[in-house]
């Protein structure tokens, strides 16, 4: 009787797939897509992509023609009402057009309809760059059905985002076809793992339809930088065109359209150079001190930087002020400040060189394709006598010498006037924490001296960042007895290396004839956060910096107690070749536990060994939790 129960939800679910599936024709409502209530395999979201088609015909220009139903299934799906179309708006390389869209609610059974009116769509500019489409569904509820359509034009020939399957929605059904009507030859890049498995499946070499079903949210992705960029999706790179030779025997010969980064690179840093003024920069660079080592100099510069200038919080690629126009208004775009401080750097006589990127929000390079439209904005790379490498960005020097703001490192840079047009390899230093709690028990109380140092991305804790999902909120290292400590001092201040020490006095309640306490790993809740859900991933892991946690622990055993420290207690584990490791021991000694932890993360992303990597963290969470006991003899 189970078995015919189960086979018959089966057959029940996919006539109801069979029934969201195809479009339903605009304005009506099948019974199915009435009855969905929850997403199955992401039962917390508040809205639906029930259906999304995109048909895309090539022909003077890049014309798609898109189709989105969506239904808020709760009240965290009513913002999925107000929308917002983006485009490139510059030169009109971009644009959106016949726009309608409507809400569609069940009234009294019948199906009513409440239609976007033209007057509420509304054309905004997001920066000289982009601009947008926004509106918002009338009378929208839980239950409601929204459609809207409209066709996308892209002037843009050389690399387009053609499609993307994947939302900040779970998606039931999305289809896309290809129509080329040109001698242009396109390839398809395939971005994520569904997509890419399909395109291997397909034997044919001509496919120009794809669909996908049952899609997360992208949201739903852990440990990626930007989850948009990993979703499901189609990108077409044109790799050629078919023209006259212009020959004696006028034959149809094919061109390649595909440049290279050394022309790509060429093109911007003449167009750099308009803008840099060597003169100036060495000027600028003979008012800031020498110091006494070329780090210490860099430090000057870096200091001189973040008094003197302003980034007016746009990112751009492309440069707008002169140096000295930048010097006289005091502040720029990304691109204006970092050009000048390539200038001053060079005017100091190191070797820096200027470095285009995409930040993390912008999206990951394809780095096989040279296009400019890639990128984003610009940094600077010092490489010193010792071989070391500095990277700088003029638009936020928050956070240190060194230490790029974290939208900043998004795997590789190329490095413009490179004779062997190279990439940087975009990686931040490891930044550090160390605790040593020192704990002492004097009039039936315990009193805690605690000694925390940190550089890097741990002195920025509270800004707020973009990090990967499940790195939000970093958990602070814990006092390692468990037990309520009240603060009574706390003193802090900066050494010159940019480290941040603090000093914490804590003391506890009398002890009132407590038979046992608990004695914690301080890094139970960091080590927490690496916990991988995914039984297999293609996707790089992305985390978000590289670390180092050190934290030792000396708590003095009363009389009358005894410490337990379980067997298996101790543990050194390593993987991805060493880049990841753990380490904690315990023992007794002079009547005294002694706790040591250390946990490192040389890397912040890592493209391979998944298996080994997710292996590696159950083990430092199974370890991390294990406790000691120090109870009455």
């Amino acid at each position: 009787m189970k078995f015919n129960i189960s086979l018959f939800s089966l057959f029940f679910s996919i006539i109801c797939f069979a029934q969201l599936n195809p479009k339903t024709k605009w304005g009506e409502v099948s019974q199915a897509e009435i009855d969905y209530k929850k997403v199955s395999y992401e039962p917390d979201a508040g809205a639906v992509i029930l259906y999304e088609e995109g048909k895309t015909i090539i022909s003077g220009s890049f014309q798609t023609k898109v189709y989105r139903r969506i239904k808020i299934l709760n009240e965290k799906g009513i913002d999925a009402a107000n929308q917002q179309l983006t485009f490139y708006a510059e030169k009109n390389k971009e644009k959106i057009e016949g726009l309608k869209a409507q809400t569609l609610n069940i009234e009294n059974g019948q199906v009513k309809a409440y239609p976007v009116e033209k007057n509420s769509i509304f054309d905004i500019n997001l920066n000289e760059f982009y601009g947008a489409k926004k509106f918002t569904f009338p009378n929208v509820k839980v239950g409601s059905i929204l459609e809207f359509e409209y066709d996308f034009y892209d002037e843009n020939a050389y690399l387009i985002d053609a499609w993307r399957f994947q939302h900040e929605h779970p998606t039931l059904f999305s289809q896309y076809s290809l129509t080329n009507e040109t001698h242009r030859e396109y390839a398809s890049l395939m971005v994520g793992e569904k997509i890419v498995q399909q395109s291997k499946n397909n034997k044919s070499k001509d496919a120009s339809k794809w669909t996908l079903t049952n899609l997360t949210s992208y949201s739903s992705i852990p440990y990626l930088y930007n989850p948009a960029d990993m979703a499901e999706g189609i990108i077409l790179q044109l790799m050629g065109y078919f023209t006259d030779s212009k020959g004696a025997f006028s034959e149809i010969v094919f061109k390649e359209a595909i440049s290279n980064w050394a022309d790509v690179s060429k093109e911007l840093q003449n167009y750099y150079n308009g803008f840099a003024n060597a003169g100036f920069g060495k000027e600028i660079a003979n008012s800031i001190p020498n110091g006494n080592s070329e780090k210490a100099t860099i430090e000057n510069v870096h200091q001189y930087m973040k008094q003197n200038y302003k980034w007016n919080n746009y990112q751009a690629l492309y440069p707008r002020k002169t140096n000295k126009e930048v010097e006289k208004d005091k502040t720029g775009y990304s691109a204006d400040l970092n050009i000048l401080l390539n200038s001053i750097l060079k005017g100091k006589g190191l070797k820096a060189e200027l470095v285009i990127i995409s930040t993390r929000d912008n999206g990951k390079l394809i780095i096989n394709y040279p296009y400019l439209g890639q990128f984003n904005t610009i940094v600077n790379m010092i490489s010193l006598k010792d071989g070391s490498v500095i990277y700088m960005d003029a638009s936020d020097l928050s956070n240190g010498l060194g230490f790029m703001p974290l939208r900043d490192y998004n795997h590789y840079g190329l490095i413009l006037n490179s004779k062997d047009n190279n990439f940087a390899n975009l990686t931040q230093p490891i930044s550090e924490f160390s605790s040593v709690q020192l704990y002492n028990f004097k009039e039936n109380q315990f009193i805690l001296s605690r000694n925390d140092k940190a550089n890097g991305y741990f002195l920025q804790q509270q800004k707020k960042e973009a990090l990967p999902k499940g790195q939000e909120q970093y958990h602070e290292v814990k006092n390692a007895l468990d037990l309520l400590m009240n603060e009574t001092k706390k003193d802090s201040k900066m050494a010159e290396d940019g480290t941040r020490m603090e000093r914490t006095f804590y003391e506890s309640a009398p002890i009132q004839s407590q038979n046992f306490f608990t004695i914690e790993n301080p890094l139970k809740s960091t080590v927490s956060f690496f916990k991988l859900s995914e039984n297999t991933r293609e996707r790089a892991l992305e985390f978000n910096f590289p670390f180092y946690y050190k934290t030792d622990v000396i708590i003095p055993i009363p009389d009358g107690y005894e410490v337990q420290i379980p067997q298996d207690f101790q543990s050194n584990h390593s993987a991805s070749r060493k880049e990841l490791n753990y380490y904690q021991t315990a023992e007794v000694k002079d009547n005294k536990v002694i706790l040591h932890v250390e946990f490192i993360v040389t890397k912040p992303a890592f493209s391979y060994g998944y298996k080994e990597i997710k292996s590696f963290f159950e083990k430092v969470n199974l370890d991390a939790s294990k406790t000691i006991l120090m109870k009455k003899s």
